[in-house]
């Protein structure tokens, strides 16, 4: 069985509340496959700041990753 990926999720301020029900910036989400943070990347891509993905204990900072969708 894979290991799960986390994704924590950091959104503009003034958009955070259209994604949780109390306003945080940061959400966390466990996935199963980096295809599905990318397509969550691809939706909510004009609210965020940031994503990390937490894959076989080892995190990547997205925006490390400089490229168009």
């Amino acid at each position: 069985m894979a290991t799960p990926i986390i994704a924590r999720f950091t959104f503009h301020a003034d958009r955070a509340e259209d994604f949780t029900f109390d306003g945080r910036q940061v959400i966390e989400m466990e996935l199963d496959t980096i295809d599905e943070v990318q397509e969550y990347c691809e939706q909510f891509q004009d609210a965020l700041l940031d994503v990390q993905a937490i894959v076989n204990g080892r995190v990547v900072c997205l925006s490390d990753f400089s490229y168009d969708i």
